[in-house]
Order: C-alpha cells, then sequence, then structure tokens
C-alpha cells in the first residue's frame, strides 16, 4: 500500500509542540508520519475502510523495512501511540509473518483538537473528561485531576 505519489513522509509542523510527543524519539514520529502518509491512500479505497472508518495494515516486516527500526523498539511504539491515542487497533490473536490487524490512525489535526478539549477550572485544575475514542474501541479518560 505504499503511497508512490509522493517521494517525502510529511511531519505536522507543531507535532512537538506537545509534551507527551516532545519526550518521544524520532523513531515514534517516523512510524506514526509513515502510517499517516498510508492512510491518505486508504480514504480513497473503500478495501481499507471498516464501518466508514479508513485504516492501515501495515505489517511488523514492513515497519522494520521502511522505518529502519528492530522488533523490540516496534513493540514499544504501538503501545506507545495507542496510548496517547495517534492510532488505534485490536491486537492480534496469533502472531502470524505478514499479516497485521487494521490500523487505525488519528490524524493530527483532530488529535490536536480533541487535547484542545481539556477544560480548566477557574483555580487551574483540569476537569476529567471522558472522551470516546475516536475509532471506537471504547472510551478513553483524558488526563486530568479533580472534577
Amino acid at each position: 500500500m505504499e503511497n508512490m505519489k509522493d517521494k517525502f513522509i510529511k511531519i505536522p509542523k507543531n507535532i512537538y509542540n506537545h509534551s507527551e510527543i516532545r519526550e518521544l524519539d524520532g523513531d515514534y514520529v517516523f512510524y506514526y508520519c509513515w502510517l499517516l502518509d498510508f492512510l491518505q491512500y486508504s480514504k480513497k479505497n473503500p478495501d481499507y475502510q471498516e464501518n466508514g472508518l479508513p485504516y492501515v495494515i501495515f505489517t511488523e516486516e514492513e515497519a522494520l523495512k521502511f522505518c529502519n527500526i528492530k522488533k523490540g523498539k516496534l513493540y514499544r511504539i504501538k503501545p506507545k501511540l495507542r496510548s496517547l491515542g495517534l492510532i488505534d487497533y485490536k491486537e492480534q490473536r496469533s502472531k502470524k509473518k505478514g499479516v497485521s490487524t487494521p490500523i487505525f490512525v488519528t490524524e493530527f489535526d483532530l488529535w490536536e483538537k480533541n487535547k484542545q478539549h481539556l477544560v480548566y477550572k477557574n483555580s487551574g485544575d483540569k476537569v476529567r473528561l471522558s472522551v470516546e475514542s475516536v475509532h471506537g474501541f471504547g472510551s478513553r479518560e483524558t488526563v486530568g485531576s479533580n472534577l
């Protein structure tokens, strides 16, 4: 599913404006940007959509080849990006070489907009908001403190 139209991977200019991403090394951002690139293709192809949501198939072998990362690092990257809400996926029941479950990628602008929905009380304490996953795999609670 390689997008051959563009010869470059696009990185959102303000991606490092967020402390959660600033603490990550470049491999995390590079992997996420590859997924964003593939997402543009998936949006145009109904074969790569589930319930109207586009997804990406990016196998372990492709990730290791295109992103030049080791397997152990990939196993740290995916859960971290998932915990940040940048991607979502269902765990594979049985690992098979060359097989990947759909990866739902949150576009950076949408992710950033969801981050801005944190509401602050006059005292400066964050208010807890329950935010449903963009991709429908349950609900998540944003970081916050007292209500």
